[in-house]
């Protein structure tokens, strides 16, 4: 505007004085000032252009008007005394308004962004300060489920992660309808978490792909886990209110602590943790359905968690690879004490019979004598430095050859059975198609334990909760379950053989013969094959002393006897003739000296899961069986309880058991 009104007024004097001043003069040096100005004087002077550094003066056109001023102003200025001559040209200058406009535009914008930023920083404050405010217990716990899942420290978790992470906090759906709704619930919370707080990622380690859905930790735990709690203790909120209303006998509405534990015992929680519970939250007037129900989600996620930290101990100090990891962590729990079980001197590894032993009671050695034929091959292939030695990590290599051996042995059968009950060829099965399937192929279960272990199983299997198996799914799931039915018949086994008064290390042997003796793998044995077993143990019997024993147990005159009447043979020339009469079982009188296997035993009667009681330690199951049994660490229990075998242990656990489930 300056340079306007001083143009005009130099053309005025033009035209009264046709007299000018020098053409150019010397300005200022160099770097005084690279940008371009024009600058005016109120006398009347010249405007002078700044370019550069060097001040030139410049010659005006009277001739011109505005718009030609306007118009030609792009092509810059031009000194009186330049390339042309005579030419004389207006100054390089921006139309006002365009600059006007895009000075303002540019300082909305920047305006704009600050704002932004500063809703941000007060929304991450504000998140972090939630945080920061939950229970150290819950911290703590949130904190290492997600470390455990996110192990390269991105800052944010997948869909499939998140579900992982979820796990870790123990909240796991039992059924298929419960994994349905954790997938769901999760699904829309992280489109829910892309819609208003993704801004929040820019704080992360690692950008995450453009095309995944992702979570932060903070978001993770002030509405994922929430969320999902919610959902499953209000899928689980009508069996929660039944066993409410049995052990409400008075109608208060109220729980006693008496009836607290005994209603833990009949839902197979750890009463210890229901206690520990109700001390830290509940006062004296007892316990409301509300306050039940908060108690035993907390329960039932705190026993999946233990579960979860004994996995990546065992991780953790056997050094085992991820992938032998992750494909046998539903049963490294199990497998891992049934190993340290079988290493008798503690140095680490197994030998040939042990690894055998082991793979028998986790359910993998075949039963005809061809079979285990081929998997001694197997074993002895995996002794790599031949030193007849198998590290944990090694036997798991060597689980996972003989899973293959028998997915490969029965692929074809499985296949044709598969497509049989694939009617509509979509190539999936619903969970009703496969528990035919499973009666087809011999798999069935046969007792409630067993199709508790079934139902676990599909649910693993199922993992995302759509309730239909593909054949490669159904090729594993058969595989698991027949270990799974193997492990746990021999697990009955046991409990029988101790019953019976018999040591581990008897039933192993005993068990060790018998598979040596059915080549067929019948799982019976024939007089003649049994005096053979006598004879392999060198166990000297009477043949009058044989005959009757053998008749005795040989109730439906087929002339053999399966396992569990060859272990009461057993017995009885055990009691009859002496065999085995130095090394029988004895109750100990003391809790503290009861084998652990028993223990578990015991506490299995109470419909505490088999997994939770594997994580625990022997000083754990000590505790916990002296509170269910109403006993102390030091009391005599052969004077408390009134027993002195482990057979009446066993019972006398069975009836308290039955009596609170009634």
């Amino acid at each position: 505007a300056a340079a306007l009104a001083a143009g005009r007024r130099r053309s005025s004097l033009e035209e009264k004085s046709p007299s000018r001043r020098p053409s150019s003069e010397q300005g200022p040096p160099d770097g005084e000032n690279s940008a371009t100005t024009l600058t005016s004087e109120a006398s009347g002077e010249q405007p002078t252009l700044r370019s550069g550094g060097a001040r030139r003066k410049v010659v005006w056109s009277s001739s011109l008007t505005e718009e030609d001023w306007t118009a030609q102003g792009a092509s810059g200025p031009v000194d009186a005394d330049g390339d042309q001559p005579g030419e004389s040209r207006t100054p390089s200058v921006a139309p006002l308004k365009s600059s006007l406009r895009d000075r303002m535009k540019k300082l909305e914008e920047r305006r704009t962004r600050k704002v932004a930023e500063r809703r941000k920083s007060h929304a991450l404050e504000g998140r972090q300060r939630q945080f920061n405010a939950l229970p150290e217990a819950d911290l703590a716990a949130l904190t290492k489920a997600w470390q455990s899942v996110d192990v390269n420290n991105k800052g944010w978790l997948t869909m499939l992660e998140v579900v992982a992470a979820l796990h870790e906090m123990g909240l796991r759906g039992t059924n298929t309808a419960e994994k349905r709704e954790i997938v769901r619930c999760t699904e829309e919370l992280m489109a829910l978490f892309q819609r208003t707080e993704s801004a929040c990622l820019s704080e992360v380690e690692e950008e995450p792909p453009e095309e995944e859905t992702v979570i932060d930790l903070i978001f993770f735990a002030l509405h994922v886990v929430p969320r999902i709690r919610q959902r499953l203790t209000e899928m689980q909120s009508d069996e929660m209110l039944r066993q409410f209303l049995v052990f409400d006998r008075a109608g208060t509405g109220k729980l006693q602590p008496t009836q607290l534990m005994e209603i833990s015992r009949a839902m197979g929680l750890d009463q210890r943790m229901i206690f520990k519970d109700f001390e830290s939250r509940c006062g004296d007037e007892g316990v409301s359905f509300d306050d039940f129900e908060a108690m035993v989600s907390r329960s039932r996620e705190e026993l999946q968690r233990v579960v979860k930290l004994r996995e990546r101990s065992i991780r953790q100090s056997t050094g085992i690879s991820a992938d032998l990891f992750n494909e046998f962590r539903q049963d490294v729990v199990n497998l891992y004490d049934i190993y340290m079980r079988h290493d008798v001197d503690g140095d680490g590894t197994l030998g040939y019979m042990e690894i055998t032993l082991v793979l028998r009671e986790f359910g993998l050695l075949p039963k005809t004598a061809r079979e285990r034929t081929e998997v001694q091959n197997l074993l002895k292939a995996s002794d790599e430095d031949g030193n007849g030695e198998w590290s944990f990590g090694e036997f798991l290599e060597l689980a996972r050859r003989v899973r293959k051996w028998h997915q490969d042995r029965k692929e074809d059968e499985l296949r044709d059975r598969f497509e049989k009950y694939d009617k509509d060829h979509t190539g999936t099965l619903c969970v009703e198609e496969i528990s035919q399937l499973l009666i087809d192929v011999g798999s069935a279960p046969r007792t409630r334990k067993e199709q508790e272990e079934l139902a676990q199983l599909i649910a693993v299997v199922d993992e995302d909760g759509n309730g239909n198996v593909d054949f490669h799914e159904f090729q594993v799931l058969t595989q698991r379950i027949q270990e799974k039915l193997n492990s746990t018949r021999y697990e009955q086994e046991v409990e029988y053989a101790l019953s019976l008064g018999f040591t581990a290390a008897q039933l192993r042997d005993l068990r060790w013969v018998f598979d040596t003796l059915d080549a067929n793998g019948s799982e019976r044995l024939d007089a003649q094959e049994v005096r053979a077993g006598l004879a392999m143990m060198n166990l000297h019997v009477s043949s009058q002393s044989f005959d009757n024993a053998f008749s005795q147990l040989d109730v439906d005159r087929s002339g053999e006897l399966d396992f569990k009447e060859f272990l009461d043979f057993m017995q009885l020339m055990r009691d009859g003739e002496g065999i085995f009469s130095d090394d029988s079982q004895k109750l100990p009188t003391k809790v503290k000296f009861v084998d652990i296997v028993v223990l578990r035993s015991v506490l299995e009667c109470f419909s505490l899961a088999r997994y939770y009681l594997i994580s625990l330690a022997k000083e754990e199951l000590v505790d916990l069986f002296c509170k269910l049994m109403g006993v102390t660490p030091t009391s005599n229990i052969h004077e408390e309880l009134g027993i002195n075998s482990v057979g009446q242990l066993f019972e006398i656990a069975k009836k308290r058991a039955a009596a609170i489930k009634s």
